[in-house]
């Protein structure tokens, strides 16, 4: 966040009741955790149609497979083995999607993470303290989940 994003940010918290304040940082903490989870999930994606193409490829050079199943059976027997999809992915329009899906979760988790450390830091200096979640999310955890 630039300066003058912050200033307005900050600018606003001042104007919300205790009640408002507390409110809007659990909502900012389930944003954050959603787009934390999000980005986890993008790598597991990746990692999954990684294995999968390794997977079809190694399918594609094994002849032993054709020679022992009818081309129908082989069809099946495939749709059961990868999650049972009526039609096999193509592994790298999958990578590409969810490389792409990472990159933008990583840049909103990111965002995420500097508004709700402006967010704790407003609060803590404030003379209406609660208690925060992200609290129990050690600092130096949620900024690397933010930049991974």
């Amino acid at each position: 966040m630039n300066q003058s994003t912050t200033d307005v940010f900050l600018q606003g918290l001042n104007g919300l009741s205790h009640d408002s304040l507390r409110h809007a940082v659990r909502y900012k903490e389930a944003v954050y955790q959603r787009k934390r989870t999000r980005v986890e999930m993008a790598k597991r994606e990746i990692e999954e149609t990684s294995k999968l193409h390794t997977l079809l490829h190694s399918i594609s050079h094994d002849t032993d497979l054709e020679a022992a199943m009818a081309e129908r059976e082989r069809n099946f027997f495939m749709r059961m083995l990868v999650d049972r999809q009526a039609t096999l992915p193509h592994p790298t329009t999958n990578l590409r999607y969810s490389l792409a899906a990472q990159a933008r979760d990583k840049k909103a988790l990111g965002q995420t993470d500097a508004e709700l450390a402006l967010l704790q830091r407003h609060v803590k200096e404030s003379k209406r303290p609660f208690t925060l979640s992200v609290d129990r999310i050690p600092n130096s955890q949620r900024t690397q989940s933010a930049k991974e």
